[in-house]
């Protein structure tokens, strides 16, 4: 089927049945609206959750939404009105509008049946999307039906794939490995290319492997609310198609199809391409309709592998949690990261002219003895590649000098950074990274042990262990200390374990991974470089953030590497270069962040 449905009014129909079951309020008539279209091969198919408008003679609208039957019940005042689709509805390349009168008359139920035969019918053939769509390809038109109900689900460091689910209002399901631990404040949903929004974790069933979130349902408005497959009959049998949707790898809202493999009692086994990023997307069948969500892959050294997808049945509890939570998630929008990039050729050209034990971005910078702070930017990376260039070819160079190749003969790993890795990979956005790692310091009892062995002429095994352990990085800015909200991030451990005669490290800690507007680093217009600050959030100490005041040359230095990107990408804002002279009284900082840091 390919019926291309309009955003859903689920709420609106289950208010106006709940009205229905309770009774026609006093002074109002009923309408039943039963709507059902009649394919080529006579199979009749339901016009679900779609919104009609029913126009009253002298201007009021209201709106109904149908549900999975086709069917809608409202109340109304009587008089004289007119029935249309708010979007027209689309079949087998054909569109459908209805513009029916009725009568709404108090204690005479209404019912107006929506067909073929009392419609408008035009050939689809506006776009050639839809052409293609009618001659070769119906995951077109169910594309373009759900797409505005697939969401990108950031949690931490990770990301994953969601959906918009008909049956609660506000609500997200996704995979639980997707948020995994995080906190709700590191849960976000990015619900198109300008809206990132807050999200609140509602239930978590981690052996079914499904968590269900929630946004502010004023977000959704407008957006496609997906169906699930009933939990009573078959949700799909081997051979039938199915579509996948999600957000894999370093790609946008991706479509995949393919057909079912088998069926087993938990999940439905397909060989639909599905990657990591596709986890907690949703797998339709033909009718738009969800039956499982995408969760794992089974590789293979040789051959595609398949892919696994937990069937919607397993959701059950985690849906029923879900109901009864009262969490509801901030209504605020959340900054983006920037849609545009930054010249791969350019970054290449420039980080190969400069020298980097003169540039401050390729440095270390101490946090409190307790971790290890590096600022990047994407002319730093150029940069830090250019580096390696250098170094491991160097031989290389001599040997192709004497050879007279050329320089498009020549050997060089940033050759290879062609501008299209803006499509795999986040090289060129246009960003500021702040990377904080625990630093590894000997134990106390360890260093003790050292002393009395080297005053005693022995030599003894050193323990060592993670001196911090990152639960969250914060950014201030100026003399007031304003908090600059990060564009993503999030912290994720690493594990050592190292042992040798001399050295024992058997220790896991959380590294943090920040990304911020470069905006953020802007000079004052006399050039005088921002005043800026990174609080680490430990957990092995956590009643003060550990601080850094961040050097000016390395603020100033950030800030240019933008130069050019901001004269060819942002023409209509004044680029002012940051002047690393200019002095910076960095006392401010240190008093308005006293009672909350410690530097």
């Amino acid at each position: 089927m390919r019926i291309q449905v309009s955003s859903v009014a689920v709420a609106a129909w289950l208010f106006g049945v709940a009205l229905h079951a309770q009774g026609t309020p006093a002074g109002l008539g009923t309408l039943h609206i039963s709507a059902a279209l009649q394919t080529a091969t006579l199979d009749v198919k339901p016009i679900a959750f779609t919104r009609f408008l029913v126009l009253h003679a002298r201007g009021d609208t209201t709106v109904v939404g149908t549900g999975r039957d086709g069917n809608a019940t409202t109340q109304l005042p009587p008089g004289g009105y007119t029935i249309v689709p708010a979007q027209p509805v689309e079949l087998e390349g054909k569109s459908y509008r209805w513009a029916l009168a009725v009568q709404i008359v108090v204690g005479q139920p209404q019912t107006v049946e929506l067909t073929n035969l009392n419609a408008t019918t035009t050939p689809i053939s506006s776009s050639s999307v839809e052409r293609a769509a009618g001659r070769v390809a119906p995951e077109a038109v169910l594309f373009r039906r759900v797409a505005s109900g697939i969401v990108l689900v950031e949690a931490g460091l990770g990301h994953g794939s969601g959906f918009i689910i008909d049956s609660l209002d506000g609500v997200i399901l996704t995979n639980a490995h997707v948020v995994g631990t995080a906190e709700d404040g590191d849960v976000s949903v990015i619900l198109d290319s300008t809206t990132r929004v807050p999200a609140r974790i509602l239930a978590r069933d981690n052996d079914a492997d499904i968590a269900v979130l929630r946004v502010a349902p004023s977000f959704l408005v407008g957006r496609t609310r997906l169906p699930l497959h009933p939990s009573t009959g078959e949700e799909v049998v081997p051979g039938e198609r199915l579509v996948a949707f999600g957000f894999p790898l370093s790609q946008g809202l991706t479509m995949t199809s393919g057909i079912a493999s088998s069926v087993r009692e938990g999940a439905i086994i397909s060989d639909v391409n599905i990657n990591p990023g596709n986890s907690g997307g949703p797998l339709l069948n033909m009718d738009g309709v969800v039956v499982a969500v995408n969760t794992f892959g089974d590789a293979a050294q040789r051959g595609p592998g398949v892919s696994g997808s937990i069937r919607v049945a397993k959701a059950g509890q985690a849906l029923a949690r879900a109901a009864s939570a009262a969490l509801e998630a901030r209504e605020e929008r959340l900054p983006m990261m920037p849609r545009d990039v930054m010249s791969a050729s350019a970054l290449r050209a420039s980080a190969s002219a400069i020298d980097a034990r003169q540039y401050p971005l390729y440095r270390q910078y101490d946090v409190n003895t307790r971790f290890e702070l590096t600022v990047q930017t994407p002319q730093a990376t150029f940069v830090s590649m250019a580096t390696y260039d250098k170094e491991v070819a160097k031989d290389r160079r001599k040997r192709e000098q004497r050879a007279q190749l050329s320089s498009d003969e020549q050997y060089s790993e940033l050759k290879e950074v062609r501008d299209w890795i803006a499509y795999v990979g986040n090289y060129t956005t246009p960003v500021v990274s702040i990377v904080v790692n625990p630093s590894i310091g000997e134990t106390t009892g360890s260093a003790i042990g050292s002393v009395l062995g080297a005053l005693g002429g022995v030599r003894t095994k050193g323990t060592y262990k993670f001196k911090g352990d990152v639960r969250g990085v914060s950014l201030f800015r100026g003399a007031q200390a304003e908090e600059v909200p990060s564009l993503r991030g999030g912290h994720a451990p690493v594990s050592v374990w190292q042992e040798n005669q001399w050295i024992q490290l058997k220790d896991v800690a959380d590294l943090g991974y920040y990304v911020y507007d470069p905006e953020a680093f802007r000079p004052a217009p006399d050039g005088t470089p921002p005043l800026l600050v990174v609080g680490v959030r430990d957990l092995k100490n956590p009643t003060k953030l550990s601080c850094r005041i961040l050097p000016k040359d390395l603020v100033a230095q950030t800030w240019n590497d933008f130069e050019d990107y901001y004269k060819e990408r942002r023409g209509n804002m004044i680029f002012r270069p940051a002047d690393r002279r200019m002095r910076v009284d960095e006392s401010l900082a240190r008093r308005a962040l006293a009672s909350r840091c410690d530097f």
